[in-house]
């Protein structure tokens, strides 16, 4: 069976515990209106809230910024994270090509888009594959199915979702792997002709972020997709990425090494345990209470899960045992939610997780949803001179450092390695029959070719 290909090395005896990070944002501002007890900023705050064109740009760009800054501090990637209400950043992919220009080897990768956003999954392949052209091969993508508070506005049925993001993902699947064109006949999509064009340098890597379902584990396995495990309790994530392995050997044969799995945290890196936590404690609060909190029925609009998981859902130790909103600093840390203290306090609770969950990749939120700039930057840059290189081989290079580039760095270079195209560009002159048009501007080679 054909799979998704990554081109990312499987770690040897000697890199097994190597880590590769990630850095993604959550980019708010926290003057969103605090969130009630019966209702949720997902779908229904007005956009007059904090929606003037000025702010917005402002938020973006030291979003962005931000962002950027990861290639110089030495993160392995950048992540673009498609949100919509509250925050601005409803296209992962318009980002990720902003990142994508503005940075020079790093690996950016797109979380979003929200595949059932499309009308035709072959549009988001199309883009996937473009961007990847443009990039030279450093893109990867996330595939979320979106969170359930989406489906009240994007008009797709809950009750579909899942269905038509699982045979889209087979869809874009085929249109990687498999030559065009090619007809695809579906429960969602009827599509006579399949044919992507571009052709990218490479299939990207692409992740499958999911809080535990039993439809994205099982999803996740049978494609060979990264296995994304987004913040729950430490019981959870566990439980899930252990599923997901089993499913993995147990029904199509083969063991997912630790680069097929990744997880995701806040992160505050201080002087001091006590200093970390002064500084990040009331923003990692503000965090949960308003972005974290989502009242059920808009949680979990009818249809939007199988019955069995929404028994694991509601089972004791799993997503929402306890609601994000009720966290306190001290239970978000203990579960594995954040990781905030000194370099040796971050580096051990990294650590830990990632060996519990046999994870390769750690994405980690720079921001914490609303801290300030002067804030940002002195934790990222202990986080990366102090934590980061624990986790690397001696030279504590990140992954692109040493990798070649797909792609050319210039015309001759291109030129030189290119393929012969297939057959002779021609047009049709009358009185003359078919000639060449890249030499037809000079009279003497104007003359009949043959075309092959």
């Amino acid at each position: 069976m054909t799979h998704f290909s990554t081109e990312i090395q499987q770690p040897g005896p000697e890199s097994d515990r190597r880590l590769e990070f990630g850095l993604f944002m959550g980019g708010q501002n926290g003057f969103y209106p605090h969130v009630g007890e019966n209702r949720t900023n997902y779908v229904d705050l007005p956009n007059g809230e904090f929606s003037e064109p000025s702010l917005s740009a402002i938020k973006v760009e030291k979003y962005l910024r931000n962002l950027i800054e990861g290639e110089r501090l030495g993160f392995d990637m950048i992540i673009s994270m498609e949100q919509r209400c509250p925050a601005p950043y409803n296209s992962a992919m318009i980002m990720a090509s902003w990142l994508l220009a503005k940075t020079n080897k790093i690996q950016v990768g797109a979380i979003g888009p929200v595949m059932n956003t499309y009308l035709n999954p072959l549009r988001l392949a199309e883009e996937i594959a473009l961007l990847d052209i443009m990039s030279g091969g450093r893109l990867s993508v996330g595939l979320p199915l979106g969170i359930g508070p989406a489906y009240h506005h994007m008009g797709v049925k809950p009750n579909e979702a899942r269905g038509r993001f699982k045979e889209g993902v087979e869809l874009i699947k085929r249109a990687f792997s498999e030559p065009g064109p090619f007809d695809h006949r579906g429960d969602y999509f009827n599509l006579p002709v399949c044919n992507l064009y571009p052709r990218p340098h490479r299939t990207p890597e692409f992740w499958l972020p999911a809080s535990g379902s039993l439809e994205s584990i099982e999803l996740a396995a049978e494609h060979h997709l990264t296995y994304l495990a987004i913040m729950n309790p430490m019981k959870a994530l566990i439980s899930n990425t252990q599923r997901f392995r089993q499913t993995a050997e147990e029904k199509y044969g083969y063991t997912p090494g630790r680069n097929q799995v990744g997880c995701m945290a806040l992160v505050h890196v201080a002087e001091t345990d006590a200093q970390a936590r002064k500084e990040a404690e009331a923003h990692i609060l503000w965090y949960n209470q308003n972005l974290m909190r989502s009242v059920m029925h808009d949680f979990l609009p009818p249809g939007y899960s199988g019955m069995e998981t929404v028994k694991r859902i509601f089972g004791g130790g799993n997503y929402r045992a306890k609601p994000p909103e009720q966290m306190s600093f001290d239970e978000t840390v203990e579960q594995g939610w954040a990781f905030v203290g000194s370099p040796d306090t971050v580096a051990r609770g990294i650590e830990e997780m990632t060996d519990k969950l046999g994870a390769g990749k750690l994405l980690i939120m720079g921001d914490n949803g609303s801290m300030p700039d002067w804030m940002i930057q002195k934790s990222l840059t202990m986080f990366a001179s102090e934590v980061m290189p624990r986790f690397r081989p001696a030279r504590g290079r990140p992954v692109w450092a040493d990798r070649p580039k797909a792609g050319f760095e210039t015309v001759s270079e291109a030129s030189a390695l290119a393929v012969k195209p297939p057959r002779t560009p021609i047009a049709v002159f009358e009185g003359l029959g078919k000639i060449d048009i890249r030499t037809a501007h000079i009279d003497e080679l104007r003359t009949p070719v043959k075309e092959g």
